[in-house]
């Protein structure tokens, strides 16, 4: 072997300690990646939860008012021209 060969295998040995290097750090970021995802679904089904939570507190608050409508023969009387004064 001459030292343009010695060289070559050295450059060669280099690069495929890059390439492990990058292969290794795909394989992270894949995973991290999954793991922001998976974390990002469970954050969505929590906000869902929690506003599903919101409305029916909502509902059975207003169900426990009971508020009562003014009745439809009072509304009947309004003057509604006095409105456009």
């Amino acid at each position: 072997m001459g030292p343009q060969s010695l060289k070559l295998k050295e450059i060669i040995q280099e690069k495929w300690v890059d390439i492990n290097d990058l292969s290794l750090n795909l394989e992270r970021s894949k995973w991290i990646i999954k793991y922001l995802e998976q974390r990002n679904k469970q954050l969505e089904d929590q906000k869902t939860i929690m506003e599903l939570q919101d409305i029916r507190e909502n509902w059975q608050a207003a169900k426990r008012r009971k508020v009562k409508l003014t009745p439809p023969e009072q509304e009947i009387n309004v003057d509604h021209e006095s409105w456009l004064e």
